[in-house]
């Protein structure tokens, strides 16, 4: 029968919880309200942690004791609490010495002076088990009724404060996910900006640089300057479409694509990401083509990397091949069936894992490292890109050793399609007359100039207000419509809106120093079937004109 005086010390119990003081001071106070109630015996909790019993509270058992049991591995016959944590059910172990389930641990306990353990499961309300109660006895013995109500209020306690725990830590970790995912959003919407002012910057130049080089004679040594601006420019060009694959989160855009070049360009962003680089070494075959998303293929790479490296790897070997799938291999995977795959392989040297470890590499939120290297949602993303290819992944590990993660894409039935010949000849124009509307002046100063050079009758303004009066002065003047996205004053997207409502039939293409999901959307819905990138307008412009003129 439990007194009064033991439910007053279960009140400041649930008192502590409720205040939120610290789980291993909540943990032993669970302890000493039940060791209160006998000098003959000691309690203890452990926790369950990754498969393992961890030491909880025991403030009566010897160190030494609690030290050579900390860490062991639950399942059946590993003493009462192994036991009790494997099954879920209470283990009642009246004499140590001679109770099969304690016959490797038996030596343990007996050097100890305990002869007997009566341990039952701390379980969630999903019967998860978090922790076991144990109550240990210095001679052979078996529970009161007394004691097993000890023990039920005990459990229940523990089972609170637990929980309590894990949902504060949980909550912990979907807090830093929302700021990491803010601070993320934040950085993309950053970049987007400063891309588009910089991309026009990059326009302008790669615009005047082919204008200049087509005024100067082949022998003129400006070529060699001009060309190396050009490779300048192109480097900057690299730099900012790197920054904002890495940055920001289109939605899924899947083409038939070569991975080799999405890999060597995710190589060189680690450069400049990671702290401690590792030695990276590629292999990359001509695997072939893979139906794919480039940027989430890019976002595997550095994952998978950043994941190792930050495993301690110091050397990292990357390799991509092209593999045809068998029984025997396809047995390694649910994931996986028979047939042609691209592979994608990511071998380190780094600390490997476990196999308990192993299991629950691709849990959302499950991660060893320190809070500042990451939060555990690396891999459980990697593995839901994998799977939304069609595709599958293949952890081999071991402590000590390394670790290779082998991602399977299945191979395109088709190869990717062969860049279009470059060349004037599809690009000319034939007098046909073009709206020009950027609000840089030097995009439009290039830009004519370029149509002009290519047959095209150009008008150019660098103010949408005083290019939408000219327009409905003359609407059937104009054959098609060339206007940047972000103006000051006046959108694009309403100077398209105006201009199709005075003549629905011009064809409109509208450019962006950063091209995403969201204005081609927007475009879209006005009739819009072009959004390009404004650092391509000097080799792309002249083709995507006369397109789309041969499509009207």
């Amino acid at each position: 029968m439990v007194d009064r005086s033991f439910d007053a010390a279960r009140l400041e119990v649930l008192e502590a919880i409720a205040r939120g003081r610290p789980l291993t001071v909540v943990l032993e106070a669970i302890v000493a309200l039940i060791e209160a109630q006998s000098s003959s015996m000691a309690c203890s909790i452990l926790l369950v942690e990754d498969g393992r019993l961890r030491h909880g509270a025991a403030p009566s058992l010897p160190r030494s004791y609690i030290e050579a049991i900390d860490g062991v591995e639950v399942g059946p016959d590993v003493g009462s609490c192994g036991t009790a944590a494997w099954g879920g059910e209470p283990v009642i172990v009246e004499d140590i010495s001679t109770d099969p389930r304690w016959a490797a641990y038996r030596h343990i306990a007996l050097a100890h002076g305990l002869r007997a353990c009566w341990s039952t499961p701390v379980v969630a309300p999903d019967r998860q088990v978090l922790a076991t109660f144990a109550m240990y006895f210095d001679a052979p013995r078996r529970p009161t009724a007394e004691e097993l109500a000890w023990v039920d209020a005990a459990t229940h306690l523990a089972a609170i404060a637990l929980g309590r725990s894990h949902v504060e830590a949980e909550r912990a970790c979907l807090e830093a996910q929302l700021r990491q995912a803010q601070k993320m959003q934040s950085l993309g919407t950053l970049a987007g900006g400063i891309a588009h002012d910089f991309n026009n910057v990059l326009a302008a130049i790669a615009g005047n640089v082919s204008v200049a080089k087509r005024w100067l004679s082949d022998e003129h040594p400006a070529h060699e300057l001009l060309d190396n601006v050009d490779i300048a420019r192109r480097r900057a060009t690299d730099l900012v479409r790197r920054i904002l694959t890495f940055s920001r989160d289109d939605e899924p855009r899947r083409e038939a694509i070569h991975v080799e070049p999405i890999v060597e360009e995710a190589v060189k962003l680690l450069g400049s990401s990671l702290a401690s680089r590792p030695d990276i070494v590629l292999d990359l075959a001509d695997a072939g083509a893979v139906v794919a998303d480039a940027n989430q293929i890019h976002q595997i790479v550095m994952n998978l990397a950043t994941n190792a490296a930050h495993a301690g790897a110091r050397r990292l070997a990357i390799s991509l091949e092209r593999v045809e799938v068998d029984a025997e291999l396809a047995r390694r995977s649910a994931d996986l069936r028979e047939g042609p795959y691209v592979r994608l392989s990511v071998d380190d040297d780094g600390s490997g894992m476990d196999a308990a470890t192993v299991e629950r590499v691709f849990e959302p939120f499950f991660t060893t490292k320190a809070p500042e290297l990451g939060t555990g949602l690396g891999l459980s993303v990697v593995r839901g890109i994998v799977k939304g290819h069609g595709g599958a992944i293949d952890v081999e590990s071991r402590p000590g050793t390394g670790t290779r993660m082998s991602v399977y894409l299945p191979a395109a039935v088709e190869e990717a399609a062969a860049a279009p010949a470059g060349g004037e000849d599809g690009a000319r124009g034939h007098g046909e007359h073009v709206l020009y509307v950027d609000d840089e002046e030097a995009l439009v100063f290039v830009a004519t100039r370029t149509l002009e050079r290519l047959g095209y009758r150009v008008s150019g303004f660098n103010s949408a207000s005083r290019a939408l009066e000219a327009f409905r002065s003359r609407p059937g003047a104009y054959d098609l419509v060339v206007t940047d996205y972000a103006m000051a004053g006046m959108s694009g997207l309403e100077l398209t809106r105006a201009i199709r409502a005075a003549r629905p039939d011009i064809p409109v293409i509208v450019t962006s120093g950063c091209v995403c999901p969201e204005q081609e959307k927007a475009a879209a819905a006005l009739g819009v079937r072009e959004v390009v990138c404004k650092p391509d307008l000097a080799a792309g412009l002249g083709p995507l004109l006369r397109r789309r003129l041969a499509e009207r």
